[in-house]
C-alpha cells in the first residue's frame, strides 16, 4: 500500500514568502502598528492583521476575515482537540475535493516552514467553477495546532485570476505568518516535584 504523496516543490522559496512577508516590523516601516485578533476556542491569534484584511468574525468556532478591498475571504478553523493529525493526508482530501468540484483545476501543494507553529505546514491550491459560472481559486494552509493534539486550516477564497502569486505572498502567507498561540497555549505544565503537600 503506498503512501499519498503531496507534490513539494520550491520549499525554500515558500518559506522565504512566509518569513518575507513577516518579517518587516511595523516600528521599522514607519506603519501603524497592526491589530491583534484573538480568538479562545480555537486558541490562537493573528499577532498583527495585516492591513489587506477587515475582521468578519473573531469569536467561536472561526475566524473570519475579508479583504478590505476587492474580493476575498479567507477562514481559519481547528480540529477537534485530542483528533490525529495528517496534514499530508488534509492536503490529499483537498486536492480529491477541488478535482471533484465542476471545472476543478488542481495545482499542487508544497511545504512551508511557519516559524510561530509547531511542526511541518502545507499548502494546497486549486480552481474551480463557483455558484455564478466565475472562475474560483482556494489555497488552504494545513498547520499543527500550537497545543500539537490538532489541526490547524486556513482556507482563502478569492476569484481567479492571473494574480494568485501576489495573492499568496502579500495576503494568505501574511495571515499565516502572524498565527501564534495564545499565552499558555501548548505549553508544557510544569513537572510535577512528587513531594507530598504540606
Amino acid at each position: 500500500m503506498t503512501k499519498p504523496t503531496v507534490r513539494v516543490a520550491n520549499v525554500v522559496l515558500a518559506a522565504a514568502l512566509v518569513l518575507a512577508a513577516c518579517a518587516q516590523a511595523p516600528e521599522e516601516s514607519g506603519e501603524p502598528v497592526a491589530r491583534r485578533v484573538e480568538n479562545a476556542e480555537l486558541g490562537v491569534a493573528i499577532a498583527g492583521l495585516p492591513a489587506a484584511f477587515e475582521v468578519v468574525a473573531s469569536e467561536g468556532p472561526a475566524i473570519e476575515l475579508a479583504l478590505a478591498e476587492g474580493e476575498g475571504r479567507l477562514e481559519i478553523t481547528a480540529g477537534e482537540p485530542g483528533s490525529s493529525v495528517n496534514l499530508v493526508a488534509a492536503v490529499e482530501q483537498h486536492k480529491a475535493r477541488i478535482e471533484g468540484l465542476p471545472g476543478g483545476d488542481y495545482k499542487g501543494g508544497q511545504e512551508l516552514v511557519v516559524p510561530s507553529l509547531p511542526g511541518a505546514a502545507y499548502y494546497s491550491r486549486g480552481r474551480y467553477q463557483g455558484a455564478a459560472g466565475a472562475a474560483v481559486e482556494e489555497t488552504a494552509v494545513f498547520l499543527l495546532h500550537p497545543e500539537k493534539d490538532r489541526e490547524l486550516r486556513v482556507l482563502y477564497t478569492y476569484p481567479a485570476g492571473d494574480d494568485s502569486a501576489d495573492r499568496l505572498q502579500n495576503q494568505l502567507f501574511a495571515v499565516v505568518g502572524e498565527l501564534e498561540g495564545l499565552p499558555g497555549v501548548g505549553e508544557e505544565p510544569p513537572p510535577d516535584s512528587g513531594a507530598a503537600p504540606p
